[in-house]
């Protein structure tokens, strides 16, 4: 290190060698790195630390990414020189990291050489798909089905798959072959891929594979929907294949160990030796989906049916109007929003006094979509009650709307001048008509005699 003694020395040497001495001492005092950026291996997410440091404590860091400040992306912080980044991500982060070093005693920066990270990753989680058949019920005993498992990494994963908790393989494929398929297969296949980035696993979307095997009962009649009216009859039927066909047990609930277990003590429900329900008097309680299970030794398959009660809701009612004569009118006829009306969905139609009404809309009334009821200028001949009726299997409700068409006053008597002495008394006679009867009143001069 050069002190003080070295000031004393130059001050009795020739200039040219004083000239030398002092470059030498501005070649010393340039900056210079302690810790340099490198490249790493690093796993995606991971927190890293890219150090930089040099000989003079009154610097400025900076740091670029592929010569771009690096203050624009989220996450980065600079700390005593160091580049540190919270969660490093393999599209953000790659490319060549440089620390830059100022010095107000300096003309030029001070750039570290390039530090490249090398990011392993891994997808976030596998996706196992069935390739051979492209649906589990398409699967039957014999028959080859092959799956893959999809997951992708900086490198090639190790792929595993999955029975249930069992495994069944481990290595680079990502292909499962199973050759001659049967009820031992039966189970929730899924699938990991593992790579030095980590492990994942598939999530919710497994392949469920249910083989039946050949004695497994299936569906000979099956339960059809029933709709029927309020203190009707409903009939399911049921069967299974089987020799003799296998018996049968209906429920009302998800679970058959609940109180839904139909049977005959009562007495509006039959159950037949054949799997057929019969429910007499149905209420509107009754109604929801009625499930048969097949009681086999060798499965128990269950096959599901809904029963409706059919019924027709009450129309809003219609409230009497009085309009004027001449005037276009339309009057709906409908449920509120929201409300289908019955079941099955009724139908609405206008009538007047029992007759139907066109829906010919080049007519001047007509109904429209059914349940609008359109004058194209009233009459007086169009006064009346006219009646929306909703109907479907359950019956027919009605609401009906009253019409007066009021019509403009007619004078029947107009009042005539007379000649009266003064004090005596004068009468002027004013009568007229309309439906419904008008008021009349006086005027003289603009002043209201009627007050």
């Amino acid at each position: 290190m050069i002190t003080g003694t070295v000031v004393d020395v130059l001050e009795v040497y020739p200039p040219a060698l004083c000239n030398t001495l002092a470059v030498s001492l501005t070649q010393l005092d340039a900056l210079s790195f302690q810790a340099e950026p490198i490249g790493q291996d690093v796993i995606q997410g991971a927190t890293v630390i890219l150090p930089c440091s040099v000989d003079e404590k009154d610097v400025t860091f900076e740091w670029t990414l592929d010569n771009d400040n690096v203050d624009s992306l989220p996450g980065i912080s600079i700390q005593d020189g160091n580049l540190v980044i919270a969660s490093v991500d393999k599209d953000a982060h790659s490319g060549e990291f440089r620390c830059v070093v100022s010095s107000s005693n300096q003309n030029q920066p001070l750039i570290s050489q390039p530090a490249r990270l090398r990011i392993s990753w891994i997808s976030s989680s596998a996706r196992i798909s069935l390739k051979t058949p492209d649906d589990p019920s398409l699967i039957q005993e014999g028959s080859t089905v092959l799956m893959t498992c999809k997951a992708n990494g900086d490198i090639v994963p190790v792929f595993t798959f999955y029975r249930d908790s069992t495994e069944l393989s481990t290595g680079s494929s990502n292909r499962l072959r199973l050759q001659a398929v049967s009820t031992s297969d039966n189970g929730v296949y899924s699938c990991k891929a593992e790579n030095r980035a980590g492990v994942v696993w598939t999530t919710g979307a497994n392949i469920t594979i249910n083989i039946l095997g050949s004695d497994y009962p299936t569906i000979v009649v099956e339960p059809e929907d029933q709709m029927v009216l309020l203190g009707g009859v409903a009939i399911f039927h049921c069967q299974f294949s089987g020799s003799p066909p296998p018996p049968v047990e209906w429920y009302t609930s998800t679970s058959v160990d609940s109180d839904g277990v139909l049977s005959n003590e009562t007495g509006t429900t039959t159950l037949f030796l054949n799997g057929t329900l019969v429910l007499r008097d149905v209420q509107r309680y009754d109604e929801g989906r009625y499930n048969c299970l097949c009681k086999s030794p060798f499965g128990e398959p269950t096959v599901t049916a809904d029963l409706t009660v059919a019924r027709v809701e009450p129309l809003p009612q219609l409230e009497a109007i009085v309009v004027p004569e001449g005037s276009p009118q339309t009057r709906s006829c409908r449920y509120p929003t929201g409300v289908v009306g019955g079941l099955p969905k009724p139908t609405l139609q206008w009538t007047r006094e029992g007759g139907s009404l066109s829906s010919d809309q080049t007519e001047r009334v007509h109904v429209r979509n059914g349940s609008i009821l359109v004058f194209d200028g009233i009459l007086k001949s169009d006064e009346g009650n006219y009646t929306c009726t909703s109907s479907n299997l359950a019956g027919t409700v009605t609401s009906t709307l009253e019409i007066t068409v009021a019509t403009k006053p007619v004078f029947t008597l107009s009042p005539s001048s007379v000649v009266v002495k003064e004090s005596q008394t004068a009468q002027l006679d004013c009568q007229a008509d309309s439906d419904p009867k008008p008021t009349i009143k006086w005027v003289y001069n603009n002043v209201d005699l009627n007050q």
